[in-house]
C-alpha cells in the first residue's frame, strides 16, 4: 500500500538497420537519468474493470511481452497476499472493498490455475525472472512459458508461437473451464 512500481523498457537503437542516427526512446531516456529521491511529475489513471476475475477457480492465461508484463505482475502479487497467512477480515481492513469478488480463505485448493505466457527478447533481459520463480515454488503461478525473439544462434520464438504449441489445452481451458484471458 506504501509503494509504486514502475516497469520500463529501456528504447535505444540504431536506426537504417544498425548503421543509422542513435534513437532514444524519450520517457525512459529520461527516466534513466533521473537518481534516486528525484521529484518527478506524474499522473497515474486507474482502471477499474482490469482486475482478477470474480471467479477465483476459473483458470487464469496471461499474455504479456517486454515490459508488458507489468499489469500482470499485479495480478500475482494479489493472489499471493490472497493465499498468504493473512487472515480475510486483516486484507479487508487494510484494503476496502476494492474488490467484487470475495476474499478467500488460505488454501490452495481455492484457486484456478495461473498460465503465464511472456516473450522477451533474450534471456538476459527477463523482467521479474527471480519473483516469477518465487510464485512458482508457491504455487500462485502454475505454469510460465517464455519465448526468445533475439538469442543467439537460435530461431526466434513470439508468444503467439508458445500459444500455438499449447492450443489444445488453451482452448480447452477458455472453451471449457471458462479460463479468463488477460
Amino acid at each position: 500500500p506504501t509503494e509504486i512500481h514502475l516497469t520500463a523498457s529501456l528504447v535505444r537503437y540504431r536506426t537504417e538497420g544498425g548503421k543509422g542516427r542513435l534513437f532514444h526512446g524519450l520517457c525512459t531516456s529520461y527516466l534513466e537519468q533521473t537518481n534516486r529521491g528525484d521529484f518527478i511529475i506524474c499522473y497515474f489513471k486507474s482502471n477499474p474493470s482490469f482486475h482478477l476475475p470474480p471467479y477465483p477457480l476459473k483458470p487464469i492465461i496471461c499474455i504479456a511481452a517486454g515490459s508488458g508484463i507489468a499489469p500482470l505482475r499485479g495480478f500475482w502479487q494479489q493472489r499471493h497476499f490472497e493465499k498468504g497467512a493473512f487472515h480475510h477480515t486483516f486484507i479487508s481492513k487494510l484494503w476496502g472493498n476494492f474488490s467484487k469478488r470475495p476474499v478467500q480463505h488460505k488454501s490452495t485448493n481455492q484457486y484456478g490455475a495461473i498460465y503465464m505466457y511472456y516473450g522477451c527478447r533474450e534471456k538476459t533481459s527477463q523482467p521479474f525472472r527471480n519473483e516469477l520463480d518465487t510464485m512458482m515454488q508457491h504455487k500462485v503461478i502454475t505454469k510460465i512459458f517464455v519465448a526468445f525473439s533475439r538469442e543467439t544462434a537460435k530461431p526466434k520464438e513470439y508468444v503467439q508461437d508458445l500459444l500455438w504449441k499449447d492450443g489444445a489445452r488453451v482452448s480447452t481451458q477458455i472453451l471449457n473451464e471458462g479460463a479468463y484471458v488477460y
